[in-house]
């Protein structure tokens, strides 16, 4: 064999085991990915679950404030006060920035996570849309995206208007997970969401 042709060979051999390697790392690190972001949701659901938990026992605890009645009283509280009252909870600089819906098993609409951000953290604060005035079970979360599970800051109790505010980490050109619910009984409305405002 011609020594020339035997070391081209060679080299070639070698560039395409390491082109092969290099695939299976980019696929093991997509694989990495999906798993990490899948887990992250999995624990967003079991916190969900926990406080879902919570939220019926405690009712079962309580004598009052749990009955179809208070479940869907209004009160005179406006939208607009609850709004102002949270903006001021998050502090002097906080815009918001994004709304979410907090919806029940039904698709009503009994609450929104909204979100602020004052240019170096975000502060959420999860408002009530019905059952304004009514003390129930509310809860709040929020963290920088990571594989790590833990929340960056969380506000959870019987409040009668919202819950929060809550604050993430320095957040800036960081991906964030949100979290929230209310509810009495079998009526819970909530809200989950993975990696939003990455920019």
């Amino acid at each position: 064999m011609n020594p020339g042709l035997a070391k081209a060979w060679t080299v070639d051999d070698a560039a395409e085991r390491l082109a092969r390697q290099g695939f299976f790392l980019e696929v093991m690190r997509y694989v990495y990915d999906q798993v990490s972001t899948f887990l992250q949701e999995i624990s967003m659901r079991m916190n969900a679950l926990a406080a879902i938990l919570s939220l019926s026992t405690a009712c079962l605890l309580v004598t009052s404030g749990c009955g179809p009645e208070e479940q869907e009283a209004e009160t005179a509280v406006s939208n607009g006060s609850v709004q102002q009252a949270a903006t001021n909870l998050c502090g002097a600089g906080y815009r918001l920035i994004d709304t979410y819906p907090m919806k029940n098993n039904k698709g009503a609409v009994k609450g929104h996570y909204n979100l602020y951000y004052n240019g170096t953290r975000n502060c959420g604060v999860a408002e009530c849309y019905t059952n304004c005035g009514v003390k129930m079970n509310r809860t709040v979360s929020i963290r920088v995206s990571s594989t790590s599970g833990s929340w960056d800051d969380f506000d959870f109790g019987q409040f009668t208007t919202y819950a929060g505010p809550v604050y993430s980490k320095p957040s800036a050109g960081k991906c964030l997970d949100l979290s929230a619910g209310f509810g009495v009984e079998n009526s819970v409305a909530s809200v989950d969401v993975l990696r939003v405002h990455c920019d």
